[in-house]
């Protein structure tokens, strides 16, 4: 579906087809402490992650601005609306579509856009340029969440004269939930959990869940950074039936200096919704340095014999090195539903 003003799931997104990647860090929503930002600051860090900007303190004033950029070849007008919603890798519209974030006081739920790369046209935003919120979304006082949980955000853009429509309801499948998430160009996710430095154990608890009206094979993939190889990161949901058990360690990085691992595979029961913890244990005599990042991601397994229409359409092929009954290590392709996604990192005490 084709929508005027792009708000970038990734640094490549160009809003034409299905996003590539991960669909849950968006560089275009831009929480910034109690700092403006300007039109230039706007322009010039269009092409660097949201991690340059900063983190969400409770108590405290947090603006949040959101770019976008016109799509079209011809001046336009929009808005944006911004949610929140708790942690998620299956963030179901009925988790976040109440919770609307407004400007300062309450006054508003939706913000018209600027013109940054041309602050002189004001609203009317000309062909190809980057626009933002020039008034910012604020948040003073965030509503308690469980131990260890912590919040997302989730944007959207659409016309200048109402806040723009959301779902309604849950979806009933996970290929629906994905073809959702990928194909709208005009919806964006924030999914980062800033963690004290003072935890020596990185803890986030965030919720997930199985859609479909059938038990689903599920696992859970990991790419970090900067973490001491032999890091073990594990999953635990005692609640589900039955519990789930699950970890991966961290190797040393690859040339990208990413570290990656994944779990081994669990059945998660229809139509699921539970909390699942996630922690990161350094090897002993080891310690986190100030710059490591893990992102987290669920996959639910595609049998491409009993797939369904639509599930083959949205899953990818997940390349994975298994190991064999004759201790042989193979490469082995599986199709996937990429779930959601979330990325921990080393935050500032207090921070969210």
């Amino acid at each position: 579906m084709a929508y005027t003003f792009l708000i970038r799931d990734t640094l490549t997104d160009t809003g034409v087809g299905p996003t590539d990647g991960t669909v849950y860090m968006s560089p275009d929503i831009l929480p910034n402490g109690n700092a403006t930002i300007t039109p230039g600051t706007i322009v010039s860090t269009y092409h660097e992650t949201t991690v340059g900007f900063g983190e969400v303190f409770a108590n405290s004033i947090n603006q949040i601005f959101v770019r976008a950029k016109n799509l079209s070849t011809t001046t336009q007008s929009g808005a944006v609306a911004l949610y929140w919603a708790p942690s998620s890798l299956f963030a179901q519209p009925l988790t976040w579509s109440s919770n609307t974030v407004t400007t300062n006081g309450g006054k508003t739920t939706f913000v018209t856009l600027s013109d940054a790369t041309t602050p002189g046209n004001g609203s009317s935003v000309a062909a190809g340029d980057i626009a933002y919120t020039s008034t910012p979304f604020v948040l003073t006082s965030l509503p308690p969440l469980g131990a260890n949980q912590h919040y997302c955000f989730i944007a959207i853009s659409g016309p200048t004269n109402a806040a723009p429509p959301v779902p309604t309801s849950n979806f009933t499948s996970n290929a629906s939930f994905v073809e959702w998430v990928e194909d709208n160009a005009n919806v964006a996710w924030l999914n980062f959990s800033y963690i004290a430095p003072s935890q020596a154990t990185k803890i986030l608890a965030t919720q997930y869940g199985n859609a479909n009206n059938s038990t689903d094979e599920f696992f859970f993939g990991v790419t970090a950074q900067n973490c001491p190889t032999g890091t073990t990161i594990s999953f635990a949901d005692p609640s589900c039936s039955p519990p789930v058990s699950l970890s991966a360690t961290l190797g040393a990085p690859n040339s990208n200096g990413e570290q990656l691992a994944i779990t081994s595979e669990v059945a998660i029961p229809a139509n699921y919704s539970g909390i699942i913890t996630v922690q990161a244990t350094a090897p002993a005599g080891k310690s986190f340095p100030a710059n490591w990042q893990i992102a987290v991601e669920a996959y639910q397994v595609v049998n491409p014999d009993t797939a369904t229409r639509k599930e083959l359409q949205r899953s990818r092929p997940f390349r994975t090195q298994r190991k064999q009954a004759d201790g042989r290590t193979v490469l082995a392709t599986t199709l996937v539903l990429p779930m959601g996604q979330c990325t921990m990192l080393q935050g500032k005490p207090g921070g969210e």
